[in-house]
């Protein structure tokens, strides 16, 4: 087997870490040897838990890494360590556990982006309804004016009727007509008793 056939039945393995001394047998070469030729195609025998070389992965690692996947979440989906993640992927050492990675934080940063925009939208929604409101409040403040003013005129003219009644001047000329009455009736008395008087002296004559 050349070279070229030998990175392509590494790259198809299901397990990579126990195709190295089978590609050696085939080869009848030493597992050095083999291991140098896979180093050289660029496979650095990183196996996770299942016997895997992610570095096999590397092209699709980087991929989900760059759409904003953590390392975190890497290390998990594919059985290793973060600190193999980290290396495969050239990530500096110095991101700390639980430091969100550049991708991440622009991810997030987009989130917050969002969620301000719609609480913008919200907040120019509620100041419309507000103003819609006052104005609603306004026209029934002047409504109540209005009514007000109109009750304060009733109030006045209901008074005003009752203070002629009560002690203005129709009761002044309901007493005028009770005096001329009264005089009218002594008038009668009087003149009754003259023509009694005239009657009883025309009696004795």
């Amino acid at each position: 087997m050349d070279k070229g056939q030998i990175l392509m039945d590494y790259r198809l393995a299901k397990n990579h870490k126990r195709q190295i001394p089978i590609l050696a047998d085939l080869n009848k070469c030493d597992t050095q040897t083999t291991v140098e030729i896979l180093e050289e195609g660029g496979y650095k025998r990183m196996f996770n838990t299942n016997g895997v070389d992610i570095s096999v992965k590397k092209t699709e690692i980087e991929q989900k890494y760059s759409s904003g996947e953590s390392i975190a979440t890497l290390a998990m989906a594919y059985h290793i360590s973060k600190k193999q993640i980290k290396v495969l992927l050239g990530v500096e050492e110095t991101e700390e556990k639980g430091t969100m990675s550049e991708q991440e934080m622009i991810k997030k940063l987009g989130e917050l982006t969002s969620e301000v925009e719609k609480l913008k939208a919200n907040k120019k929604s509620l100041e419309e309804r507000n103003a819609q409101v006052e104005k609603e409040n306004d026209d029934l403040r002047k409504q109540i004016e209005q009514l007000e003013s109109f009750n304060a005129e009733l109030d006045a003219t209901v008074k005003e009727q009752t203070e002629m009644l009560n002690g203005g001047k129709l009761y002044e000329d309901y007493q005028e007509v009770c005096i001329k009455n009264s005089k009218l009736n002594a008038t009668v008395d009087v003149l009754v008793e003259k023509i009694s008087m005239l009657k009883a002296v025309g009696c004795h004559g």
